[in-house]
């Protein structure tokens, strides 16, 4: 029926509204008196006619005058009554009219710029375009929108001769979509576009480009948990990245390596990398986050909290984790903001500063949630349910169970043999000692495998605490001495604490009052050294019954 209304229209109106259509269901006047070909007064004369007849309503007043289509089914029928030669040419001369209406502000008509020029298969305008609506797209973290204008950029990059120029645009579209797929946690994809852009990059020698591409891969092994080749990457790209005096490239390298080192359990080396990002942050210009979707001081001020927590400088942790967050609120992007809120509410958590730390999970959770940021609902609802576990909530044990799901589909490494042994305490917690058990069990064999040896640490700790819930205190004993012996090699005070007050349970329990006594006043001086409160208070409570 409206084909047939459409048909009746005399030549010239017809011909008009079919022009409109390739515009768009919305259609700014200065654009189709651009490629109408029609003196003034008859376009407008064209317009009445149209609106009288109910296609078109005037939906915007001079100067910026314009029209709508009636329903979006006239738009589309009307849009495909045009033989496609002439809808390919309207829109390449769409592209031109944009261009010049518009040449002060294009950035606001990016997304249809980049529209038409590939419905007009103009390729090189589709790339440059495309390109562009991606970049606009995650500066307001629309990751899912931005993966969708990138994809749609390298389709129009291929239908063009691979010159060097268009090669480098393709490594950069490249190297953006990594930072795209971040907000869904794809990483199979990441993998495949981060290892095609340093083969481009190397195909023109382009040395900076590879080095980018190089950041890209050594974090995504950390993200995959793969720690050995995290840490070769990302010395390789901070290698290329100081030959090419880039400090961009060398902050990100040094970022992936903080992570590297924290979750192999070398804490020095992490302090040392996360030292070597602040002090070359003035140098990196905003926004060239090669690699990663977090400003480099955000992400090592966050991983230096974890690392002195990890060592009891709790006084200092707090300081880096809130500096970090107030850069993050000044950034005011989501994923620097899950980044921040992870790891101030990390050090809490550690600290037993249960009510501290759910504020501030339970935000970045929330945060996570609106955004659709796979990686920060997977890490945020660990360390959001292990706090609600350890505080006798219910939902903690849901929520972690959600949060490994999330690990397991998408892929995750990091920090994953922490994450066991944080979901075997919270079934410690319920009483479930054989879950437990089976999760230290599987958190030691992970660990071990991937050299994460302060991880290693806690899933011993975990097996001494399932262990001397037993009979046998000399089973319980051993873990506690193996995960004693890591912590003191690793410096790290709030689990050495941890391991004198439990082996001062069972030597109480069994009746072994002096080695019981000896323990727990190492504790309670260890806890309150460390100003750890909650610990201190538990610990002084099992002294006393010692008598």
């Amino acid at each position: 029926m409206l084909a047939a209304r459409i048909d009746r229209l005399v030549p010239e109106d017809k011909r008009l509204l079919q022009t409109a259509s390739v515009v768009g269901k919305d259609v700014p006047f200065a654009l189709l008196q651009a490629i109408a070909d029609l003196p003034d007064e008859v376009l407008r004369s064209g317009l009445s006619h149209l609106q009288a007849a109910g296609f078109l309503y005037e939906t915007g007043l001079l100067p910026d005058l314009e029209y709508a289509f009636a329903h979006a089914l006239t738009h589309e029928v009307t849009y495909g009554g045009l033989l496609q030669t002439r809808r390919r040419g309207l829109h390449s001369r769409i592209v031109v009219a944009i261009e010049a209406t518009y040449a002060d502000r294009l950035v606001e008509h990016i997304e249809r710029l980049a529209d038409h020029a590939v419905r007009g298969q103009d390729w090189a305008k589709a790339a440059r375009y495309l390109y562009q609506a991606g970049q606009k797209a995650l500066a307001r973290s629309a990751g899912r929108e931005a993966v969708s204008y990138l994809e749609a950029a390298l389709t129009s990059i291929e239908q063009l001769p691979p010159e060097p120029d268009l090669i480098r645009t393709a490594v950069d579209v490249r190297l953006l979509l990594r930072q795209a797929l971040r907000f869904s946690g794809d990483l199979e994809r990441t993998e495949r576009y981060l290892r095609e852009a340093a083969t481009l990059a190397e195909q023109i020698d382009d040395a900076v480009r590879r080095a980018r591409s190089v950041v890209g891969l050594a974090n995504l092994r950390w993200n995959q948990g793969d720690l050995r080749a995290a840490t070769d990457y990302a010395l390789e790209a901070r290698g290329l990245g100081q030959a090419a005096d880039e400090p961009s490239i060398v902050a990100h390298a040094s970022v992936v390596l903080t992570f590297s080192w924290h979750c192999r359990g070398d804490y020095v080396r992490a302090e040392a990398s996360a030292h070597e990002v602040l002090g070359l942050a003035p140098r990196v210009p905003r926004g060239s986050y090669y690699g990663h979707l977090v400003p480099p001081a955000v992400a090592a001020r966050a991983y230096l909290a974890l690392t002195h927590a990890e060592r009891g400088g709790f006084e200092a942790a707090i300081a880096d984790g809130e500096a970090a967050l107030r850069l993050a609120e000044e950034a005011s992007q989501p994923f620097t903001i899950g980044i921040a809120a992870w790891g101030l509410g990390y050090v809490h958590r550690l600290r037993a500063n249960f009510d501290g730390a759910h504020v501030l999970l339970q935000r970045g959770f929330d945060i996570a949630k609106e955004w659709k940021l796979e990686w920060w609902l997977a890490n945020l609802g660990w360390l959001l349910g292990h706090v609600e576990a350890l505080s006798g909530r219910h939902e903690g044990l849901i929520r972690l169970r959600e949060a490994l799901d999330r690990f397991e589909v998408r892929g995750f490494g990091a920090h994953r043999s922490l994450f066991i042994v944080n979901l075997g305490e919270a079934y410690l917690e319920s009483g479930d000692v054989r879950a437990a058990q089976d999760a230290g069990r599987n958190a030691l064999m992970r660990a071990r495998q991937f050299g994460e040896r302060g991880y290693e640490a806690w899933a011993l700790r975990l097996l001494g605490d399932c262990a001397s819930l037993g009979a046998d205190v000399s089973e319980s004993d051993i873990f506690y001495q193996d995960a004693q012996a890591l912590a003191i090699e690793l410096g790290m005070g709030p689990l050495a604490a941890h391991c004198h007050l439990g082996l001062g349970k069972p030597y109480q329990r069994t009746g072994q009052r002096e080695q019981a006594r000896e323990h727990l006043t190492t504790a309670t001086t260890l806890y309150r050294e460390m100003d750890m409160r909650f610990w201190l208070e538990r610990a002084e409570a099992e002294l006393r019954s010692v008598g």
